[in-house]
């Protein structure tokens, strides 16, 4: 399995506030296996929000929302539609 991922034009941003940690992802990925690719899409506002700490070096917590965002340029060879990907892996 391969997988790229790059930065877009729209900023990737994070924050820390008192009910969580929250970081929302703009990229451009590509998924494959043995060099060929299987799926490629622009992910605009991936989101996902925890409630992290730490305790004697170790971390605990949970994800209370994580979210796919839209896909725009998508484009596979494994005869998925972008929406039916998308209900799939959410």
């Amino acid at each position: 399995m391969n997988i790229t991922a790059a930065f877009v034009d729209t900023p990737s941003t994070s924050s820390i506030a008192a009910d969580g940690q929250g970081v929302t992802l703009n990229l451009k990925g590509n998924f494959g296996c043995a060099g060929d690719m299987a799926l490629g899409a622009t992910m605009d506002g991936i989101r996902v929000h925890a409630v992290l700490s730490s305790e004697k070096g170790a971390i605990k917590g949970k994800f209370d929302t994580a979210t796919l965002g839209t896909w725009k340029d998508y484009s596979t060879t494994l005869g998925v539609s972008a929406a039916d990907m998308q209900a799939g892996l959410q």
